[in-house]
């Protein structure tokens, strides 16, 4: 029977918790994670909502923790957060996804985290934007792997924005 402390500590981050495609996916992932293993929690940038009561309370019956980073107000830095998050926390794992790719990667990173993995599932933060393409490719020099959901994604991973092939990989996203 494992401890506490045998476990693996994995933290998933993601903007906001809900009912769109990634949201779901992650939802699903961290469900499905084997509690004899992992010891799971899903790390919410945005505030808690009416909204995601149901979904919040089907999550910690699957035993993943669910955590808000912020309480009120929306903020546009947090790496102040995120760091004192996973300091206090100590995860051995944070896997970012989409959105959430830049402040979650900074604080991880100066609290220590070792292993620090991100998925992109899809263009829209990056398509239009070239000031997040060279900071998402700036930080991938920060991240244990960057993963895409496609090989169409991770080709424009590469080529778009300059994530050196040696750190993407594909992993396509499963439906239930």
């Amino acid at each position: 029977m494992s401890t506490a402390d045998d476990l693996i500590k994995v933290v998933h981050v993601i903007d906001g918790l809900g009912s769109a495609g990634m949201e779901q996916m992650v939802a699903s992932l961290v469900c499905r994670l084997d509690k004899k293993r992992f010891d799971v929690t899903l790390l919410s940038e945005l505030p808690m909502k009416e909204s995601v009561k149901n979904q919040v309370a089907f999550l910690e019956q699957n035993q993943v923790k669910v955590v808000f980073l912020q309480k009120e107000t929306r903020r546009k830095i947090l790496v102040k957060q995120y760091f004192d998050y996973f300091r206090s926390e100590q995860p051995d794992i944070v896997h970012s996804h989409s959105g959430v790719w830049r402040d979650s990667c900074i604080g991880a990173r100066l609290a220590g985290v070792k292993r620090l993995y991100h998925t992109e599932h899809g263009r829209v933060f990056l398509d239009d934007n070239l000031r997040a393409r060279l900071t998402h490719r700036f930080l991938s020099a920060l991240r244990t792997r960057v993963i895409a959901v496609s090989e169409e994604l991770e080709t424009f991973l590469n080529t778009g924005v300059g994530i050196p092939k040696t750190k993407l990989a594909t992993l396509h996203n499963g439906i239930n």
